[in-house]
């Protein structure tokens, strides 16, 4: 056999050629486990090539009891046909490996990107019709990793860790071993399968999953980036040689997703890219791992947003009452605590409360006008006050959801249609980026918006498309979904380079859009709505280990019956992510908003460690409506200079912790700041790591926050 491997100094990911052109799975393994396997003897294990999984119009489906895709005819009949080499940027290098099914003349590329500073390996899968007849794709996997165990560990040692994700509990922790899955060690031919239809694409799990092979403390991750249906499954197979595992994910297929593509001769297809990566250790490590590739290869923060601001959001405290004095009446005590962006939220659009009543924005997204009413001298009036009091000014837009009170509502050729009919959720339906029109409406609005002189757009999407949409040329629900998804990322990279000063965040009913399909193309998220405030630190928690804290917003708002020790909880949320801060700060009284300037001020000061840090988990995951545990959680700069640690008493029965900081180096000395306290104290590395840093919580939902920061000496 010929190998082929692509790796850096992080990972070894080996490809197997036969004699006859087929193509195996190797092995992905650190490198420097590398050595420890060999390809070849792991390939003997599994005869059959799954580095590819394709299937084609006429083919038997090759189902295993209605869950597994496996071997379709396709995917075995692909012989090699060349690789090809392409540098890239930053010493990077991209291999493309083509396959020929010479049945159906259909190529197989797939694409690897590996990159000398990012700890995962990014791949995809191209399909083109080099024949002279049509041929339909009815499955496509963006990645497929077979011959697991690489060693001892069989269904009883060997996990899938999930993320579950619901509104206001998002990224909760799942773990279940392969034997609790169904996934047996002997003749098994069993599944299980993960599936997303639509377009919140995070509603019940997250498009990332961790395989850990316990025994050998090794740990696989896989991140979908994609804003679409998608599909992830787990198997395992027995052909009478030997028992092995599998992996594969991508878009969703026909049979859940409703997606079909027919390929004309010479047209080509290209599938949704995932990361992958893996680690030896704790399931930390390969977290910290694929959150490096984030931070060095995903994430690009506008120029504006790279101090990453302190926010402030209207929405906990108007909830859609908006209003021209509304908004000024706050701005002097909100430049007093330091807030970077003032972002009006949802319903600056809408009638007011007599005309319709503050509820009625949700049927009238579309009309993106400001109400004469709640704004009488117009938006930009206000985005001028805004600025004069030093801050800039942002506002919130579901630019692809359009209201039954809109005039767009009846406009079908700006809408997505599913067999000639409007697609509708919720009373809304949606702007179609396929339509010149739908595009330029769209294109219209934000140079409205920015016209204004709004620096910062919120784009929300509260609603969800079920299997999709349908044209004149594409008659599959999800290849319809798919073209309107890649159409919208075309208008958000346009947007970008348009506006390359405006900010954008990116929020779909809090957290339902936590992919990297989205997170890449917008500087920040909202990982959650804004819900109750003792649980918005549970989800940072939990999402932190998925997502680049930099990109975390997280909620911090006062409520005017709050105590201090309440205030000092709530601002304690988002102080290891992205600061989202909301509230009548007005009317708070001077003690919560001297928190808040504190709280601010401590921000400022660690943030810039936000886009390269390392985060470190204290105490278990979050789960739903759980707060009856401690929640400590640490951010360290990965130059081990700056740290902020977290620790949160929810109504939890503890009323101390101690706590060990793990990012720090033992031989420098730190100063630490404790928030709310505001005590300061000088200790070394070695106390810090050794002794450990003493938090006590005087009753459930309070907390303390401590800023370590590396004394420079001269």
């Amino acid at each position: 056999m010929k190998e082929i491997r692509l790796e850096n100094q992080y990972y070894r990911y080996t490809l197997l050629l036969d004699e006859e052109g087929r193509l195996f799975h190797g092995c992905f393994l650190p490198s420097d486990m590398a050595e420890q396997v060999n390809p070849e003897e792991q390939a003997k294990r599994s005869p059959l090539p799954l580095e590819a999984i394709v299937n084609v119009d006429d083919e038997p489906l090759q189902l295993s009891h209605g869950v597994r895709y496996f071997y379709p005819r396709c995917s075995v009949r692909a012989r090699f046909r060349e690789i090809t080499r392409q540098p890239l940027e930053q010493d990077g290098e991209r291999t493309i490996i083509t396959l020929l099914d010479e049945e159906k003349q259909l190529l197989i590329r797939l694409y690897y990107e590996v990159y000398p500073d990012s700890p995962a390996l990014r791949r995809w899968t191209v399909l083109e019709n080099a024949g002279e007849k049509p041929v339909e794709a009815v499955h496509v996997a963006s990645y497929v990793l077979s011959n697991f165990p690489y060693f001892a560990d069989d269904c009883r040692s060997t996990y899938l860790h999930a993320f579950t994700s619901h509104w206001s509990f998002e990224a909760q922790p799942w773990v279940k071993s392969f034997a609790e899955l169904g996934i047996y060690d002997h003749g098994c031919r069993n599944g299980f399968a993960v599936e997303s239809t639509g377009t919140w694409v995070c509603q019940q799990y997250i498009p990332y999953f961790v395989v850990e092979q316990r025994r050998a403390g090794i740990f696989t991750a896989v991140q979908l980036e994609y804003s679409s249906s998608w599909r992830f499954e787990a198997g395992a197979f027995d052909l009478g040689v030997d028992r092995w595992y599998y992996l594969q994910g991508g878009m969703g297929n026909h049979l859940h997703a409703q997606w079909r593509k027919k390929l004309s001769p010479g047209e080509a297809f290209r599938a949704p890219a995932a990361s992958l990566t893996v680690a030896q250790g704790e399931i930390s490590d390969v977290f910290d791992r694929m959150r490096l590739h984030q931070q060095t290869r995903l994430i690009k923060h506008s120029a504006a947003d790279a101090a990453l601001p302190v926010i402030y959001n209207d929405w906990p405290y108007m909830k859609a009452d908006v209003t021209e004095e509304k908004i000024l009446e706050q701005l002097d005590a909100l430049r007093e605590c330091g807030v970077d962006y003032y972002v009006t939220d949802s319903g600056w659009f809408t009638e007011p409360a007599g005309r319709g009543g503050v509820s009625s924005w949700w049927d009238r997204v579309g009309h993106w006008e400001p109400d004469p009413e709640r704004f009488p001298h117009g938006l930009a009036y206000v985005v001028d006050r805004i600025r004069e009091k030093g801050m800039h000014a942002g506002i919130w837009c579901e630019i692809e959801a359009v209201g039954r009170d809109s005039a767009l509502y009846h406009q079908p050729s700006l809408l997505l249609q599913r067999d000639g009919r409007p697609v509708e959720d919720a009373n809304r339906r949606f702007l179609s980026f396929l339509s010149p029109e739908g595009r330029a409406y769209a294109d219209a609005v934000f140079a409205r918006i920015v016209g204004w002189g709004f620096e910062y757009i919120k784009i929300d999407y509260n609603i969800d498309s079920a299997p999709g949409c349908t044209t004149e040329t594409e008659t599959s629900p999800g290849q319809g979904l798919h073209a309107n998804r890649m159409a919208y990322y075309d208008w958000l990279d346009g947007i970008r380079r348009r506006y390359p000063g405006l900010i954008i965040e990116n929020c779909a009913s809090g957290g339902m859009r936590l992919d990297y399909g989205m997170l890449s193309r917008t500087d920040m998220a909202s990982i959650t709505d804004q819900g109750d405030y003792r649980l918005i630190g549970g989800v940072l928690f939990n999402v932190s280990k998925l997502i680049s804290p930099d990109q975390c917003g997280a909620w911090s708002w006062l409520e005017e019956n709050f105590d201090e020790d309440t205030c000092a909880f709530a601002l304690s949320n988002s102080m290891a992510g992205r600061m989202h801060i909301s509230g009548d700060l007005l009317r708070c009284g001077e003690n919560k908003r001297a928190l808040v300037r504190q709280a601010v001020e401590l921000y400022k000061r660690y943030r810039r460690i936000l886009p390269s840090s390392a985060v470190y988990h204290h105490t278990p995951g979050v789960i739903y409506h759980e707060n009856d545990r401690l929640r400590i959680w640490e951010v360290t700069a990965r130059s081990q200079d700056q740290a902020v640690i977290v620790a949160q008493r929810p109504d939890a029965p503890e009323t101390e912790a101690v706590i060990y900081p793990r990012g720090l180096r033992r031989e420098d000395q730190y100063t630490v700041t404790v928030f709310p306290d505001g005590v300061t104290r000088s200790l070394s590395g070695e106390e810090l790591m050794g002794k450990g840093l003493r938090a006590e919580f005087p009753h459930p939902f309070t907390a303390k926050v401590f800023f370590v920061d590396k004394e420079h000496r001269t």
